[in-house]
């Protein structure tokens, strides 16, 4: 399994959601759900960095870049499944004519 989301399972990260989205649910989401977590992310992230002192941890900060990662993680394996299932079926159409 990869590291990364190893990581996110085993420190049960929460994405930010009514509910608290969890790892394995990410999955479920639609590209464009996906894409505003994101971007939620990224604004917590950035307003976390601008608001950093020498008294604050970086433990918070570290955890939302590896939900970042994450989230762009399940983005770049969707991206990859579709280039597969458009070659797959260009392939297919080929032999139902």
């Amino acid at each position: 399994m990869d590291k990364l989301f190893e990581t996110a399972l085993r420190e049960k990260y929460r994405y930010p959601d009514e509910k608290g989205i969890s790892t394995e649910a990410l999955w479920d989401l639609s590209d464009s759900q996906l894409d505003q977590l994101f971007k939620t992310l990224n604004r917590q992230l950035k307003a976390a960095r601008e608001e950093e002192s020498l008294l604050s941890t970086t433990s918070d900060t570290e955890a939302d870049e590896r939900k970042i990662a994450v989230i762009r993680r399940i983005a770049e394996i969707r991206r990859e499944e579709h280039k597969r299932r458009g070659f797959f079926g260009w392939i297919r159409s080929l032999f139902s004519k």
